[in-house]
């Protein structure tokens, strides 16, 4: 997050305007801790994407999700086009209720079925610390993380490392 709060409110990579927008945006904590949620799932998606995904379990669920996302879009289109010029609202609505239940079925079957891989007793093993580690991001400042980011390029800088957040 050090990295993404440096890039996003430095003028020159994102423009002046967009720079405050978001020093005022990251500022805000709400908005800091769901920013950081979406740039983690973002890091991982595109981990995946690039074959850097290493867990069986990972990818599995990450497999699925893709999947999901792709029917959901098709039947979405198809929903849309069957009923753009009609009063289908009821139909609409009675078959997104119907995919949404279906979609989380699937994925709780599916969180079952690979819930007895040996990765999961490693994730059982680690979980107090990734939680706690998860506390410690939700509990920071984001004013105090900027002021630590600039620090930090600071240091870098003076040891020869330039380049590391450009």
């Amino acid at each position: 997050m050090e990295y993404i709060l440096k890039k996003l409110t430095d003028s020159e990579y994102v423009g002046k305007n967009n720079a405050l927008l978001f020093k005022k945006s990251f500022s805000n904590p709400g908005w800091f801790h769901k920013a950081a949620a979406v740039c983690g799932l973002k890091l991982l998606e595109d981990n995946y994407q690039r074959g850097a995904i290493k867990s069986i379990v990972a990818k599995s669920h990450l497999d699925l999700l893709f999947y999901v996302r792709h029917v959901s879009k098709s039947l979405g289109a198809a929903i849309g086009r069957s009923t753009k010029n009609h009063n289908a609202d009821e139909m609409r609505v009675e078959l997104n209720e119907t995919l949404e239940h279906f979609f989380k079925r699937t994925y709780h079957s599916f969180l079952e079925i690979n819930h007895a891989h040996e990765e999961y007793s490693l994730l059982e093993k680690w979980l107090p610390k990734i939680e706690s580690t998860m506390g410690l991001m939700m509990e920071m400042d984001p004013e105090r993380m900027l002021e630590q980011a600039d620090m930090n390029e600071r240091s870098l800088k003076n040891v020869g490392f330039n380049n590391f957040y450009g």
